[in-house]
């Protein structure tokens, strides 16, 4: 069985050795020439480290409480487990190290692909049973296949050199999204996520409040989803599918719990998505207007709450 995976990222990298570990087949990877990289927090659940180990090397810092400055109140969040801020170069480049040890990897920007399964790469074509789109937020796949978009934010990030030792991640909420500063190793990062027509103003009216000078900003679409392909040999996952959480704009676990999903019933592709379908597209939907109906009524909210970090997670997997 030949497999494609268009998509060099984390979730692309996860699902190639994944596969190679479930099945014995050895994916091809396309990766894009001059591939840069993408602006992420990296802030990530512990529950992480459920899929994938991590050396120590990689995780910078971890984070137990996140203060929520909203406009009329202030409330702690206890996390549990924790929050590991990782450095997203090294994970990235860590996962593609494991996938290319038995994946094959193409180095060629894809210009499109069709359902019958061919992929064109430069002059080239080739043809695959099964293509599996991991190549993010403006997927050439999902244009292939006149899916639609789905929704976005943008996500604003930068770093100022200064080394603070510790454990609280500090926002203040916005009408779609939040400011946030994290403490890294050396480092704070400081970021927004909002609308695209109002995160570069809002980034720059929290900097002037907190006195920060912002260079070297970097910025990315954050897809609020799910779009799911109608194709039997065509699967969505990623930032390709929308596989975002619309209060905080991570999707690694999701999108690493995705592919879990679709390796259960692989090689059923369409089955496989439409139970991410009916797992992610309905929950999606209720906490998207529920972080909306937070942001009204915080002023009843206790001063201190301690959740579960990733309590969607343990439900999605329940279903299973």
């Amino acid at each position: 069985m030949k497999i494609a995976i268009i998509g060099a990222g984390p979730v692309g990298c996860y699902a190639a050795f994944r596969i190679a570990e479930l099945f014995n087949i050895a994916p091809t990877i396309f990766e894009k020439k001059n591939k840069s990289q993408k602006p992420c927090s990296g802030l990530f659940s512990k529950r992480i480290l459920d899929f994938i180990p991590l050396p120590n090397y990689i995780i910078e810092n971890k984070i137990n409480q996140v203060e929520i400055n909203f406009p009329r109140k202030k409330v702690v969040v206890e996390f549990n487990p924790k929050l590991l801020v990782v450095n997203r170069k090294l994970f990235d480049d860590y996962l593609l190290k494991i996938a290319s040890l038995k994946s094959k990897i193409v180095k060629a920007n894809v210009k499109s692909i069709n359902t019958k399964g061919n992929v064109f790469f430069g002059k080239k074509r080739k043809k695959f049973d099964i293509i599996i789109a991991c190549d993010g937020a403006l997927s050439i796949v999902r244009k292939s296949l006149s899916l639609p978009d789905p929704e976005f934010l943008l996500g604003l990030q930068f770093f100022v050199k200064r080394k603070i030792k510790s454990s609280k991640a500090i926002t203040w909420a916005t009408e779609n999204g939040f400011f946030w500063q994290i403490p890294r190793k050396d480092k704070i990062e400081y970021g927004i996520m909002e609308s695209p027509q109002k995160a570069k103003q809002k980034l720059f009216e929290f900097s002037k409040k907190l006195k920060l000078k912002p260079k070297n900003i970097q910025g990315a679409l954050i897809p609020i989803g799910p779009v799911i392909s109608p194709y039997e040999n065509i699967f969505l996952c990623g930032d390709a599918a929308g596989l975002c959480k619309p209060w905080s704009g991570g999707g690694i676990i999701w999108s690493f719990t995705a592919i879990e999903i679709m390796l259960k019933y692989f090689p059923d592709i369409y089955k496989a998505s439409e139970k991410i379908r009916k797992i992610f597209g309905r929950k999606i939907k209720i906490y998207k207007n529920l972080s909306k109906f937070v942001r009204k009524i915080n002023f009843i909210l206790p001063p201190k709450i301690k959740i579960d970090t990733d309590w969607l997670f343990q439900e999605i997997h329940a279903k299973i």
